[in-house]
């Protein structure tokens, strides 16, 4: 019932090319469960509404995002608002969007600026952050800010997994051959000085020793004093400074 219910909202829609696909418009709706997406995507009408994408082989996602692709379908932030360190709020439904061989396009799973990852960071969800990293969701997005969390939370084991390249193909493994996977995200000194501010001392020896983080002289200094740099220096200190290209106020 539920799912004739939608799929007739949806057909009712004015067709423009701001019309959201079936996917994207049913999942903005709370009674759409697992079950009710299911009996909505069993339908062909349903199917062909998307705007006629097609299956998830390996070469339709490659090039998924290209210019003749129509847009994928986005999720909804709604669905990543109340997460649980399990993440089993959402991981049953997302796994059924995403399962292979399916006759709909994958949802985004960057919609709107990373959400999903930032959130799924927050609540500490490690299976969720591991299953959208798999399917295209990039710590990148807002800034690094699922990375900037991470180092709040003082979790490097997250941490790793959200700046860590994926691991090669079992073919490549068994194989023998290694390639020189970039990282996910590029970490930096501002994240070093976050993680020493934290008392995090394994993330910053991570981020030091293994990601070749190079702290400024505010790190420096909180290293070492436990204060940053410019704590130590009063105004008297910086008044000979005053005509200098150096700004010790800074």
């Amino acid at each position: 019932m539920h799912a004739d219910y939608l799929a007739a909202r949806h057909a009712a829609l004015l067709t423009t090319s701001h019309r959201p696909d079936i996917i994207t418009y049913a999942l903005r709706f709370p009674l759409c469960t697992l079950p009710v997406l299911a009996a909505l995507l069993e339908r062909s009408t349903s199917i062909s509404s998307t705007g006629g994408a097609p299956a998830n082989d390996d070469k339709n996602r490659s090039s998924a995002r290209g210019p003749s692709r129509p847009r994928p379908p986005e999720l909804p932030r709604r669905l990543f608002r109340q997460l649980s360190a399990s993440g089993d709020e959402v991981l049953p439904l997302l796994r059924y969007l995403y399962r292979s061989g399916s006759t709909w396009p994958y949802p985004d799973a960057d919609s709107h600026d990373g959400y999903a990852l930032v959130r799924a960071v927050n609540a500490g969800a490690v299976p969720l952050v591991r299953f959208l990293l798999d399917h295209g969701a990039s710590p990148r997005l807002g800034k690094a800010l699922s990375v900037k969390l991470a180092i709040k939370r003082r979790d490097l084991a997250l941490l790793r997994l959200l700046v860590e390249p994926p691991d090669v193909c079992p073919e490549e493994r068994r194989a023998g051959k290694r390639r020189k996977l970039a990282d996910r995200v590029q970490v930096d000194s501002e994240m070093l000085k976050s993680a020493v501010a934290r008392g995090a001392q394994d993330i910053a020896e991570y981020l030091m020793n293994e990601k070749g983080c190079v702290p400024d002289l505010d790190t420096l200094f909180l290293l070492r004093y436990g204060e940053p740099f410019h704590s130590f220096m009063s105004v008297s200190d910086t008044e000979p400074y005053a005509n200098s290209r150096v700004n010790f106020q800074n």
